[in-house]
């Protein structure tokens, strides 16, 4: 005898899709109801051990109980505009995993199994309905079980007696007299479930009832039933599962074959399950796993490497591996010759910048062009988050890559490098990559090796003062309070706050005994306490999130931190420092300018700062083509101001510091895609009122109303949008039934494109200033930092002229309809 599984894939499929929210690919295709289904099915298999596998779906078109009854299934929600698409993936998983699927016009699921019982019944086959559907009940026998997969639960005919104190082959009549609400199958009002199971008890079946009606027991029911006669019959008509599917398969057809794991992975890498993708390789391990390159005698290299336009490389433990034409050559360091590596071909490396460092720090220079696997990857997905060279394998090339072989890494880049290139194209990618990205790679080679000085002295003092007064804050809050306290915990923190002292936030719910900075500030009016443990917080982020840390990074033989920049970290193509952070570093208030004095320049130098103002906001203007932005950045006006006479109806010589201050929130946020209520929050005004700036803005600047619609409509139709200079951000949720997601994801595009552009500027302003100082040789000057729309300089006093007018030079021509205005700052530290 066969154990048998026959799968509803539909209620499977509304099972994953409902279980699963907001999952899509970085090309916004949606997948949660894919990925849970797919989950689903293999834990199904792998833990019941299923040899024969029958998956029936339901059939788009009208089924015979639509023609008997127009109303059939009327009250289920309509099937959601993300899950057809999702729907036609399933089925060719479904396939290639050797399993065999049925879908039959005019039936449902349900029939299709039905008719397959029957098909199999004779055969004495043990036969395991996966399903979650009750109407299933009636086909329950001694060899026909249900098997609810998410309870791990065995439905047989003792459990059906149990539950509904009837057999299962009367279930049709009891589902008759009592209905069914989701497929709306009407039943007779009035009777449930425990009535129908005691008329069946006593009359046996519907069939008999009817015969006999005159002996049911005078009453409600009786009189019920006479009067929905033939409700009740269409409602045994709509139930009864139909056994006569044009189906012509025996036990031998559904017997699952051996999976087409080609297609599988095709499947996957398009749909970026990850996961998935690795189990299939892993279970096909000889297929995937690249042969070791046998490395060649070197006697030929010097010979025909200038004979090829590009070349893998890879750098370890002091032995340079270079690929081309199919070969992998193990080169000793000395052995190097400098027309190898300053030669016109394009290197193809993994985290560029990471080699160029390790080869310059042996005095071994490599000139571009370049072409960094990472950073490509990046550039075609920048919402990935990680580009570790082994994922790259797996999505790029479907190879599962387990081995640390540098030789086999070395010719795999070379495969790796022809996909990447060719999406870069596809994509109209390769302007910003070539032009951009890769050029920026030098750069930051330099700011990374050269870093930036810390007076200690300064570092050790600042330390020790901020340790003093936060003992002396601690102290104060524990007199305040009344009792000593752990004052980092929430909890505790609530207890003082809300109990003890019995104070009283305006945040309702969960949110009621919150003790957020935010909070704490409104309770600052009401009591003291809230006052020092706002002070405390400021002071013990800067004790531990700053000065402890940076004593660590400071390089002894330098002196310096050498901050790390990444290109791949953010989606809208900006710079991230980390190890440490040197991006974050506060600028306002007594403290912060004490930590910023820390951060000096060598003797005889000066920091430089060159600082874009209100970049986003003048890009925004030149996006839009609003006349009214435009002509304010051309006449020099002060925007804010500017803002604050239009919505506000005002001359603007009449324009207040708090109608300024309203106004300059209002326009950052509408570059940033605020909502009313978010704006209420940031301003203190009632919703209704944020609603109406956001109104008054937009009628003063349609064009601005227009960009942001145009944007969204673009990244609704194309799953992405564009910076000026090309840059991509996919914005998967663009098109998403969840309301949140989608609004989310509205912001997100105008977002992308606002400041996606502005960290293109910056970049290229940044090569530009790099380039120039490299020209001048005797230009005494190297970037530091770049933090937010700022460039830090570090030049020598003499020259400060000079790289004043470079800077502002490349960093204002830009083709744009308004003027990039650059502000220059000079000093003794960040304190400029």
């Amino acid at each position: 005898m066969s154990e048998v599984y026959l799968l509803d894939g539909s209620c499977f499929i509304y099972r994953a899709y409902h279980a699963i929210k907001g999952l899509s690919n970085s090309k916004g295709i949606p997948t949660n109801a894919i990925y849970g289904f797919t989950r689903m099915l293999l834990k199904l298999i792998k833990e019941k051990n299923i040899n024969y596998m029958l998956i029936a779906f339901d059939s788009p078109h009208p089924t015979k109980r639509h023609k008997v009854y127009e109303e059939y299934k009327i009250t289920r929600p309509e099937t959601p505009k993300d899950l057809p698409l999702q729907i036609d993936y399933i089925k060719e998983i479904v396939d290639a995993f050797g399993i065999k699927r049925i879908e039959i016009p005019g039936y449902e699921a349900d029939d299709i199994i039905a008719t397959m019982v029957e098909l199999l019944r004779s055969a004495k086959n043990e036969v395991l309905l996966v399903t979650l559907d009750k109407d299933m009940l009636q086909l329950v026998s001694d060899n026909v079980k249900i098997y609810d997969p998410f309870n791990d639960l065995i439905i047989d005919r003792d459990f059906i007696l149990k539950k509904y104190g009837i057999a299962p082959e009367k279930l049709t009549d009891f589902m008759a007299l009592v209905g069914d609400s989701i497929d709306n199958i009407p039943g007779i009002k009035g009777i449930g479930d425990k009535s129908a199971s005691e008329l069946l008890k006593r009359y046996g079946s519907i069939d008999n009832i009817l015969k006999n009606i005159e002996i049911v027991k005078p009453g409600r029911l009786a009189e019920l039933i006479r009067k929905n006669i033939d409700l009740l019959k269409l409602s045994k008509e709509l139930v009864i599962l139909k056994t006569d599917a044009p189906i012509k398969l025996d036990i031998d057809d559904l017997k699952i074959k051996e999976p087409d794991n080609e297609k599988l992975c095709q499947i996957f890498r398009e749909l970026e399950f990850t996961s998935l993708l690795k189990e299939v390789l892993t279970k096909n391990k000889e297929e995937t796993h690249p042969v070791n390159k046998v490395l060649k005698d070197t006697s030929d290299f010097f010979e025909n490497i200038n004979k090829y336009d590009k070349f893998a490389l890879t750098f370890n433990e002091n032995k340079l591996l270079i690929g081309f034409n199919g070969n992998v050559y193990e080169i000793n360091l000395r052995d190097i010759l400098t027309n190898i590596l300053n030669s016109k071909a394009l290197k193809i490396l993994y985290n560029a910048k990471e080699v160029i460092k390790k080869l310059n720090a042996l005095e071994i220079k490599i000139l571009p062009p370049y072409f960094d696997l990472m950073i490509s990857a990046y550039l075609i997905n920048p919402n990935k988050g990680k580009y570790e060279f082994k994922e790259l394998l797996l999505d790029y090339l479907g190879k599962l890559y387990e081995t640390s072989d540098s030789a086999v890494e070395t010719d795999l880049m070379l495969e790796l490098y022809e996909k990447l290139h060719y999406e870069l194209k596809e994509k109209g990618l390769e302007s910003v990559y070539f032009d951009i990205e890769m050029p920026l790679i030098e750069v930051l080679c330099h700011m990374e090796e050269a870093g930036i000085k810390v007076n200690e002295e300064k570092l050790d003092t600042l330390t020790k003062q901020v340790t003093f007064e936060i003992d002396k804050i601690r102290e104060r809050i524990y007199m305040l309070a009344g009792k000593e306290f752990n004052i980092n915990s929430p909890k505790q923190l609530a207890e003082i706050l809300y109990d003890k002292l019995g104070l009283k936030s305006r945040k309702r719910g969960k949110k009621a005994r919150s003790t957020e900075m935010e909070v704490l500030e409104e309770l600052s009016f009401q009591h003291e306490l809230p006052q020092e443990l706002i002070n405390y917080r400021i002071l013990n982020k800067l004790l531990t999130g700053y000065l402890t840390p940076l004593k660590d990074y400071i390089n002894p033989q330098t002196k310096r931190i050498h901050t790390k920049w990444s290109q791949t970290l953010a989606g809208t193509g900006r710079l991230i420092s980390s190890e440490p952070n040197l991006q974050n570093i506060p600028i306002k208030g007594q403290w912060a300018e004490l930590l910023r004095e820390v951060f000096v320049p060598e003797k005889g130098f000066l920091f430089l700062s060159a600082d874009y103002s209100q970049i986003e906001l003048r890009i925004l203007a030149h996006l839009s083509g609003d006349p009214s932005l435009i002509k304010a950045f051309n006449e020099g006006k002060d925007i804010h101001r500017a803002t604050a006479a239009e919505i506000f109806s005002i001359p603007e010589q009449e324009v207040t510091d708090e109608h300024r201050r309203i106004a300059k929130t209002v326009n950052f946020g509408i570059s940033y895609g605020i909502s009313a209520f978010g704006l209420s929050e940031s301003i203190k005004v009632p919703y209704e009122k944020a609603q109406e700036l956001i109104d008054l803005y937009f009628l003063r600047y349609p064009m601005v109303k227009k960009f942001i619609e145009d944007t969204i409509a673009f990244a609704r139709q194309n799953g992405y949008v564009r910076t000026v200079f090309g840059r991509v951000r996919p914005v998967p949720d663009i098109n998403s039934p969840n309301q949140f997601l989608k609004m989310q994801a509205e912001r997100v595009a105008v977002n992308a494109v606002v400041q996606g552009t502005a960290a293109d500027i910056i970049k290229i302003a940044m090569i530009r200033i790099y380039k120039r100082i490299q020209e001048a040789k005797k230009l005494n000057a190297r970037i530091v930092l770049q933090i937010h729309d700022e460039i830090v300089v570090e030049v020598e006093e003499r020259e400060i002229d000079k790289i004043q007018e470079i800077i502002k030079e490349e960093m204002k021509n830009f083709s744009f309809s308004v003027p990039l205005e650059v502000n220059i700052f000079t000093g003794k530290s960040l304190n400029l």
